[in-house]
């Protein structure tokens, strides 16, 4: 297996991250979402990255020092290691911060992944926004091309042939036809072809 797997960002979760990891060494490397909470969105808030959580007390600190442990696994309901952490009235109400941690009328709630899952996340959102980590990404579009110049001008997606066999045949000579034409082109001068634009994007007025 590959000690490295560079995915889309279709293909990256938090629960992935970790089990590839864990489960067979592969470190994937993919763009992860960002938190989309408007307390992250306008830099103004508290998002969740600015609480502290206490794993082994299961107990959460908010960033004005009230601290809960209403501490609520969902597991058992979602099937997925959520934990959902609220805190009380009686700590939201009187805050002096609260503008800036919930527009809600109700007090502040949180929704995060188990231990492994959370950190794992938070580390690759501080490290995709990195020149090191973008650098190292950047090898996602020669795969994207190969990719699309396989489906595109090879048919790839398209097996010609029924059996397993003879299709994984045909993926074989499919990527010998792509070394070739690529020698070729190589060879000739021929320059890479630049991104395509939609017939829609063509009608866009062009800058300045």
């Amino acid at each position: 297996m590959p000690a490295e797997h560079l995915v889309d960002a279709g293909y990256v979760d938090t629960q992935w991250l970790t089990e590839s990891k864990e489960k067979r060494d592969i470190r994937v490397i993919g763009p992860v979402r960002q938190d989309i909470h408007w307390q992250a969105r306008t830099k103004s808030g508290f998002d969740l990255s600015q609480f502290q959580i206490d794993w082994e007390h299961q107990k959460v600190t908010c960033p004005a020092g009230q601290t809960t442990k209403n501490w609520y696994p969902l597991k058992k309901y979602t099937g997925q290691d959520w934990i959902r952490v609220r805190f009380n009235r009686s700590q939201c109400d009187p805050c002096p911060l609260r503008a800036a941690c919930t527009k809600a009328k109700h007090e502040r709630s949180l929704l995060f992944r188990s231990r492994a899952q959370h950190e794992a996340l938070q580390a690759t959102r501080q490290q995709q926004i990195t020149p090191e980590w973008k650098k190292e990404y950047n090898r996602r579009a020669g795969i994207e091309g190969a990719i699309s110049q396989g489906t595109r001008a090879f048919s790839l997606r398209q097996a010609r042939y029924l059996g397993q066999a003879k299709t994984h045949l045909q993926n074989i000579l499919t990527a010998a036809a792509i070394n070739v034409i690529r020698i070729i082109a190589w060879l000739d001068e021929i320059p890479h072809a630049k991104t395509r634009t939609s017939h829609f994007g063509r009608l866009a007025p062009t800058p300045g």
